[in-house]
């Protein structure tokens, strides 16, 4: 099933969009769209936070399709 991303700040730089899309298949987690974001962006997964419905998502947990999804680069601070 397909999924549709939203990007932020230099994730939108690097697919010259605000989206992606992202096929998977059986019951993934968010941990397995995790690895497809990175591997799509070719970076970290450790360099991407994900947010569904605005608010954190627990990796381990199904993917529900009906949610909003967001990916970002961890936000730096001074």
């Amino acid at each position: 099933m397909m999924i549709k991303i939203k990007l932020f700040a230099s994730f939108r730089e690097i697919v010259n969009g605000d989206y992606i899309e992202i096929e998977l298949n059986g019951e993934p987690t968010y941990d397995d769209l995790l690895k497809e974001i990175a591997a799509k962006l070719s970076i970290d997964p450790q360099e991407i936070k994900l947010l569904a419905n605005n608010e954190a998502v627990k990796l381990n947990v199904k993917v529900n399709y009906s949610q909003k999804i967001i990916a970002f680069p961890p936000v730096a601070g001074g």
